[in-house]
């Protein structure tokens, strides 16, 4: 697999987890701007990507909250969605000015946010369906 000069195997030491962080986030990025059925091959092999990063990475710890599960409930297919999530606000959060608390928070926000724009063609869980019919009062 190759992402833009970068594969997977290029994960040898913690240097290489901080040289990829522009690389992971654009992938983020890509997959929280796309429709969720938009050749799947592509998110697939950005989301692997992603996710051997948050696998390895030593700057960042992932943790997925049981708030999060509660939304995503019975729609496996949102769990891509919330960890891309999840990195993107960790990515973004360079300066640290986040607690993991609030990183989980951005993390949720950036997932219903997502579920919530039709062109994503996502079928939101039940949890996701009644954040968005709150925000919309």
């Amino acid at each position: 697999m190759d992402l833009m000069g970068q594969s997977i195997s290029d994960f040898e030491d913690k240097d290489d987890f901080k040289e990829a962080e522009p690389l992971v986030l654009k992938e983020c990025d890509y997959l929280l701007s796309n429709p969720i059925d938009k050749d799947e091959s592509k998110r697939m092999t950005s989301f692997q990507y992603v996710m051997k990063w948050m696998e390895g990475t030593p700057d960042h710890t992932f943790t997925v909250t049981p708030e999060a599960m509660n939304l995503i409930g019975d729609k496996s297919e949102l769990l891509p969605i919330y960890l891309s999530s999840l990195t993107k606000a960790a990515l973004e959060n360079e300066a640290g000015e986040l607690s993991s608390g609030q990183l989980q928070a951005q993390g949720i926000e950036y997932l219903i946010e997502y579920c919530s724009k039709p062109q994503n063609n996502v079928k939101p869980s039940k949890g996701i369906k009644k954040e968005i019919k709150a925000r919309s009062k």
